[in-house]
């Protein structure tokens, strides 16, 4: 039954507040690591083809990004660089010297999902954008470069991987990306006009800076006199004093005990997801102590009130390990025989 009314009592609240604690926040994010680039294959004139292999290579990042909730949109510039392999031409493969570099503006979007035990979430998306494809001095063993030209053109990709929080602002992230460039034209010194494309591989690690935290819904208003309770009372993140709005809510409890005589209060602490079970079981007994202590300040018998720990176990609003929901961090205050059920 206590469950029901404080549902019922936080329904618009609950419905509107955001299901992450850093929905509706900026963040910024670095990654970087191995890249393999597909096989370079190169139309030349005549019908001729001709093939340039590729050794790993390396692709750094950066994004900027807000966070909407489920998505998120995202700036990415990035930078991958590989050195050539062999090349392949009319039947003969030589030793190629150069690199094939890429830098590319991509505007991402993202779909996050998971995250429900031990903070560990996954997403996937893409992007598209503008890349420039340089050919750096393609050259044939000790002969001079043959082409030294770049293009840019469209370019899209694939995105998926996972993030975990490390720090109260900070993710880890692994991920995967696909990436793309069709139709790109180099000039030849000696071969004329090279067209075709560029296709790669990454796995990249970086770390994710969020900022900001949305602000908690205000408290709702006090029940009827008649049917006093349930009450809830806010903190913010990591505290147990009571903040102004929360004593207000409080005076209302004490002129409702005033109403029901020797009722049985119910002191219920709870904690948002951040941190160890252990420190947030105390957190949440400081919390429900606190509340009792000012209850006690206005006229309630200390034997009336019972106080119970709960930590990060019954949350309010569901959310990943490691997620701060400023509606998770509260005392429950409830009334009468069966409170406490």
């Amino acid at each position: 039954m206590r469950k029901l009314a404080i549902v019922a009592a936080l329904a618009s609240s609950a419905i509107a507040a955001p299901a992450l604690a850093r929905d509706g926040a900026w963040y910024v994010s670095v990654d970087g690591g191995g890249l393999f680039v597909e096989d370079i294959h190169y139309k030349l004139p005549g019908a001729q083809s001709a093939r340039m292999g590729n050794k790993a290579g390396y692709d750094v990042d950066a994004n900027v990004g807000y966070d909407f909730g489920p998505f998120r949109v995202e700036g990415e510039a990035a930078y991958k660089s590989a050195n050539n392999g062999n090349f392949s031409s009319g039947g003969t493969t030589a030793k190629s010297h150069g690199s094939t570099d890429v830098l590319s503006f991509m505007l991402n979007g993202m779909f996050d999902f998971g995250g429900k035990n031990d903070g560990v979430s996954g997403f996937i998306g893409g992007g598209v954008g503008v890349a420039r494809v340089a050919l750096n001095h393609y050259s044939l063993g000790g002969t001079s470069s043959f082409a030294n030209d770049s293009d840019a053109h469209f370019a899209w990709q694939v995105i998926a991987g996972i993030r975990k929080p490390v720090t109260k602002m900070i993710d880890f992230e692994l991920k995967y990306r696909f990436f793309n460039v069709n139709g790109l034209n180099f000039q030849t010194t000696d071969m004329g006009n090279m067209s075709g494309r560029y296709r790669s591989h990454s796995v990249l690690a970086g770390l994710v800076f969020n900022f900001g935290e949305p602000k908690a819904s205000p408290p709702p208003p006090p029940p009827p006199p008649a049917i006093p309770g349930p009450f809830l009372v806010f903190f913010d993140f990591d505290k147990y004093n009571i903040t102004p709005e929360a004593a207000s809510i409080l005076d209302n409890v004490a002129s409702s005990y005033d109403q029901t005589g020797q009722a049985r209060v119910v002191l219920a602490g709870h904690t948002d997801t951040m941190g160890s079970a252990k420190y947030n079981m105390g957190l949440s007994q400081r919390r429900a102590d606190s509340v009792k202590a000012y209850l006690v300040g206005k006229g309630i018998p200390e034997d009336a009130m019972a106080t119970e720990a709960f930590g990060k176990t019954h949350l309010l609003v569901q959310t990943a390990d490691g997620v701060r929901e400023p509606q998770n961090r509260r005392v429950e205050i409830t009334f009468g025989p069966g409170s406490d059920q």
